[in-house]
C-alpha cells in the first residue's frame, strides 16, 4: 500500500547541501544568512546568495552597473557582519523576485532555501513577505522563512534540532 513505503533509501528530506539565500540586501534578510551559515556549516553545505533586480524599479543605472552595484552590496553586507560561509556563489539576476527565487533553486538544485519574512520596512515589508509566501508555496524543496527578531539575536542551533525540525534520517 501507499502508506508502507518504509524503505530507508527514502528520506523525508535530503540533507541541506545546497541552500538557496533570497536577499534584499536589508539588515533583515541578515537573519536568514546567519541561519543559512550555520545550516551551511553543520551539514557542510554551500550557499548561493541570490539578489534579484527588478528591471520596472528604475534606478537610473544602467543593467550592468546595477548589478555591480549589487554585487558589492552583498559582499559588503557579508563582510560587515563577518558572514563567511566555508562556500559561498553570489547570483545577481532581474526580473521577478519570486520566478528568480524558483528559476534559481531549479538551476542549483537547491535542497533548502532559507529566508526573511522581513525586507525594507514600509511597502516592502510587505513585499518581502508576500515573496516568502509564494516561494513557499511553489518551491519544489522546503523553504525556511526567518522571522527577524532583532539584530543581536544568533541563534545557536544545534544538528540535533535541524533534524528534529526538518525529520531527515
Amino acid at each position: 500500500g501507499l502508506l508502507r513505503d518504509s524503505s530507508p533509501k527514502t528520506p523525508l528530506m535530503r540533507i541541506p547541501r545546497r541552500i538557496v539565500v533570497p536577499t534584499d540586501l536589508s539588515e533583515f534578510s541578515l537573519e536568514a544568512l546567519r541561519y543559512a551559515e550555520e545550516v551551511a556549516r553543520l551539514f557542510n553545505g554551500e550557499i548561493l546568495v541570490l539578489h534579484v533586480i527588478d528591471p520596472r524599479v528604475k534606478t537610473g543605472a544602467k543593467a550592468d552597473d546595477a548589478e555591480f552595484e549589487a554585487r558589492k552590496a552583498v559582499v559588503h553586507l557579508l563582510m560587515e557582519h563577518a558572514i563567511v560561509p566555508q562556500s559561498l556563489r553570489l547570483e545577481i539576476s532581474r526580473g521577478s523576485a519570486v520566478e528568480e527565487i524558483l528559476k534559481t533553486v531549479t538551476q542549483f538544485q537547491a535542497d533548502l532555501v532559507i529566508m526573511s519574512t522581513h525586507g525594507r520596512s514600509g511597502l516592502r515589508n510587505v513585499l518581502m513577505g508576500s515573496i516568502a509566501e509564494h516561494v513557499v508555496r511553489l518551491s519544489p524543496v522546503p523553504v525556511l522563512t526567518v522571522k527577524p527578531e532583532g539584530p543581536d539575536e544568533i541563534v545557536e542551533l544545534r544538528k540535533e534540532d535541524i533534524k528534529l525540525n526538518l525529520h531527515l534520517n
